[in-house]
């Protein structure tokens, strides 16, 4: 499989499978983000498909703020647990 991924990696230039994520994917962390890494693999192609470059360039804003407010929330609700003394769940 390795010898194969490597090929289409190195022959297509559209092949979005690196070779390395065979080494990876045994790894909690790929069992945890694959799922997101892949939808967003999927926006980002859908929006390069069918908006083109400036509508990525407009999209791209939106989704840092995903990430900034998600890991804020988490930030937040981490202080909140602390100084209140509450559990996480």
């Amino acid at each position: 499989m390795m010898i194969l991924f490597t090929f289409l990696h190195l022959r297509l230039v559209w092949w979005p499978i690196h070779p390395i994520g065979l080494a990876i994917a045994s790894s909690f962390t790929l069992y945890a983000v694959y799922l997101g890494a892949f939808f967003a693999w999927l926006v980002k192609l859908a929006l390069l498909r069918w908006g083109g470059l400036r509508a990525f360039n407009k999209a791209t804003p939106f989704f840092i703020g995903l990430i900034v407010g998600h890991y804020l929330g988490r930030t937040i609700s981490l202080i909140l647990y602390s100084t209140l003394g509450i559990g996480m769940m």
